[in-house]
């Protein structure tokens, strides 16, 4: 529900300041419509101003939330097409397993070059 990319270069407006939010652009999947995007956005922003947070630190604050949300969703996604390659796709399994290392390997590997 919270995953979804809004295009590059979007803005973000709350009250009157027109704030960008280059961050959220990769944190979005496809599949999300632009307006449902900016409307989680907008309420989590306003949510955390509600709650008395200055309005920088809540877009900021807003955006971590849905990050989060997206990489548990893909977790989850990732954990159930493992779960059910074992179960009804066991020839390809290993393979799959083997991919899912060798991505977390060369990520690891880009982190610690910088």
């Amino acid at each position: 529900m919270l995953g979804g990319r809004l295009a590059h270069g979007r803005h973000s407006s709350y009250g009157s300041s027109s704030i960008h939010l280059p961050v959220v652009d990769r944190m979005f999947s496809e599949q999300t419509s632009e307006p449902v995007k900016q409307q989680a956005l907008t309420a989590l922003t306003a949510s955390f101003i509600a709650q008395g947070h200055p309005s920088d630190y809540a877009v900021h604050m807003a955006t971590a939330v849905i990050f989060q949300a997206d990489l548990e969703l893909r977790n989850a996604q990732l954990a159930r097409l493992l779960a059910w390659l074992k179960q009804d796709q066991a020839a390809i399994y290993p393979a799959a397993l083997a991919v899912v290392e060798q991505t977390r390997e060369e990520f690891e590997r880009r982190v610690q070059q910088g």
